[in-house]
């Protein structure tokens, strides 16, 4: 099983400055900035940031950690936005050459 923990993300997704990302399941393009403990999504439809506080990320993070699932209905208890999460997630893993 891939672990994962919030502060990794955060120090991944600082790294990819404006990068553009894609979600998983609809490859739907986005980029991710990080401000304080809070990750801002971006979606390149509407160019609108949407705040994920730093809760959110750490529970995606213990969730994807227990399950390793790449399903955004595996978390619907916890967010309503983790196909963002899980793309980042996604690119974590392959830039470390660890992948589910």
């Amino acid at each position: 099983m891939e672990r994962v923990t919030a502060d990794e993300i955060r120090s991944f997704a600082k790294s990819l400055g404006g990068k553009p990302l894609h979600t998983l399941a609809q490859g739907k393009e986005f980029t991710v900035e990080v401000d304080g403990d809070y990750i801002l999504y971006t979606p390149a439809s509407t160019g609108k940031q949407r705040r994920h506080r730093p809760a959110y990320l750490e529970a995606v993070c213990e969730r994807f950690s227990d399950t390793n699932s790449y399903h955004s209905s595996t978390y619907r208890p916890v967010t309503l936005n983790p196909s963002y999460t899980l793309a980042v997630i996604d690119a974590y893993l392959k830039s470390k050459g660890r992948h589910c």
